[in-house]
């Protein structure tokens, strides 16, 4: 590049002329554009860093996020796998000990405590189809009917605040075909017309009457005609003596 005044050999770093002092234009362009180069240069870098400063706290809260969803749902599996093992535990301590608890059955069915045994079952995870103790599959089906049947009838004798006693009386009539099909030949756990399980069943229904005349306020007739009346009519029957008798 040479000097406009004087001729005198020049470079882009001269901003005048070392020879005459006059003012290199290219030069100064030159310099001009190269700042104006960098000012852009540097405002792209810092919104790079901002954009991709940006991105990478997003990302950290989506892998977060990601992380507490995966966790909530190994925990909510965990939960109720939880409760399954713990079942299958109980059923094989049961089964293990199976003498032991065997004593217990019969000790309960002795006392005639049904209440209990079927307590127990719920306690040791005995299902009414298990293949460890089938002689007791009957009795435990029957007493877990009872069970049901015991606790509603209490709870239309001892009602908490704002029970919906219409509902309750409806679930007593509902429960009672559950527990009346023990005496069904069609029924899985049929009890038969004799031996151990029929005796235990009529002890069971025995019991369940006197409950209901106790504390349904059902007479002895009404209550030996439940058993062949529909649903419908006896749900109408307990609503009757339960709700409006009280």
């Amino acid at each position: 590049m040479k000097c406009e005044k004087c001729g005198g050999n020049l470079t882009l770093e001269d901003v005048v002329c070392p020879y005459c002092e006059a003012l290199n234009e290219h030069a100064v362009e030159h310099i001009r554009e190269m700042n104006r180069y960098k000012r852009e240069f540097e405002n792209t870098r810092e919104e790079v860093y901002t954009v991709t400063k940006s991105y990478a706290s997003i990302t950290t809260r989506i892998a977060v996020i990601a992380v507490l969803v995966v966790l909530i749902i190994v925990c909510s599996i965990l939960r109720d796998e939880a409760y399954s093992i713990r079942g299958d535990m109980l059923k094989a301590e049961a089964k293990k000990n199976r003498e032991e608890s065997t004593e217990t059955l019969d000790c309960y069915l002795e006392n005639r405590d049904y209440y209990a045994l079927a307590a127990f079952s719920y306690e040791k995870n005995i299902s009414s189809y298990e293949e460890d103790f089938p002689e007791y599959n009957n009795m435990l089906y029957a007493a877990k009917q009872y069970a049901l049947l015991y606790d509603y009838i209490l709870k239309a004798a001892y009602p908490y605040e704002g029970m919906d006693m219409q509902n309750n009386a409806k679930r007593i009539a509902e429960q009672l075909i559950n527990f009346y099909k023990i005496f069904d030949k069609e029924n899985f756990h049929y009890v038969g017309e004799s031996g151990r399980d029929y005796e235990h069943a009529l002890q069971m229904q025995e019991q369940i009457n006197a409950l209901l005349m106790a504390y349904c306020n059902l007479s002895k007739e009404e209550v030996e005609t439940l058993a062949n009346l529909t649903n419908a009519e006896r749900t109408l029957l307990l609503e009757e003596r339960i709700v409006h008798e009280k």
